[in-house]
């Protein structure tokens, strides 16, 4: 396990301790667990990300579309 020394804003110390302190008591380890938690967090939303990006690179393939007949019933053109 390392340790890490961080400077912060107190604004944002005051509200990480409260936070700590509501999820999960004033126990020991209660900011290590929130910050742990926090970067778990990132970390699956970074995953969701990529996963987004790697259908959009790739392309949806929905097979032969018609886009004059699809217009065509849309605005009832002929």
């Amino acid at each position: 396990m390392g340790t890490i020394t961080i400077s912060i804003r107190d604004s944002d110390e005051a509200r990480l301790r409260e936070l700590a302190m509501k999820k999960f008591g004033k126990t020991k380890g209660s900011m290590s667990k929130v910050i742990t938690e926090a970067i778990s967090k990132i970390d699956d939303e970074t995953d969701q990300d990529k996963d987004v990006l790697d259908i959009a690179r790739k392309g949806l393939h929905l097979g032969k579309v018609d886009i004059k007949k699809i217009r065509e019933d849309m605005y009832g053109r002929y």
